[in-house]
């Protein structure tokens, strides 16, 4: 056997050793009834002696109040930037409400999305197009991820004229 065959068998040999060991530890773990997550739960829930649902409703209730949280800072944010785009000039006050009214409207489904997306006010080359920054939209406007950040609207477009 020449010495590229020899090689050649090792790594065939090698490569089904390792696929036996991913199998048999794939299957081992579907045997396993909980997620890492309910088993850190109840974990939780046991050293601090109180019940794993009464703990998963104030991880449930803490996560909600953060987003929350979260949200109202974006808000915040966003209105500083609109009203320091309006104190330059860069924008109208109507602009600004236009604005505000279309995303108050954002629905809920994808299908509705498009349409909605097509809706935009138009804000003249106050808010340029993010192209290559994650898309037309800079990936920011995710079911209630609001404008991540707000640098420009974070990667946010706004149309031209010529798009409008």
């Amino acid at each position: 056997m020449t010495n590229r065959r020899k090689i050649i068998a090792g790594i065939l040999v090698a490569t089904m050793a390792v696929t036996g060991l991913l199998v048999g530890t794939v299957s081992a773990d579907d045997e396993d009834s909980g997620t890492p997550r309910d088993t850190l739960m109840a974990r939780v829930a046991e050293l601090l002696g109180v019940d794993q649902g009464d703990l998963e409703t104030a991880f449930t209730q803490a996560r909600e109040e953060q987003r929350e949280q979260r949200q109202e800072e974006m808000q915040a944010a966003r209105d500083a930037r609109m009203q320091e785009l309006i104190d330059q000039g860069v924008l109208t006050q109507e602009q600004v409400d236009d604005w505000n009214e279309w995303l108050e409207s954002r629905p809920d489904n994808s299908e509705a999305m498009q349409e909605w997306l097509e809706s935009r006010p138009d804000m003249g080359d106050a808010l340029p197009f993010a192209e290559g920054r994650g898309g037309r939209f800079g990936g920011a406007m995710m079911r209630g991820g609001g404008m991540a950040g707000f640098g420009g609207f974070g990667g946010l477009g706004c149309p031209t004229e010529s798009e409008a």
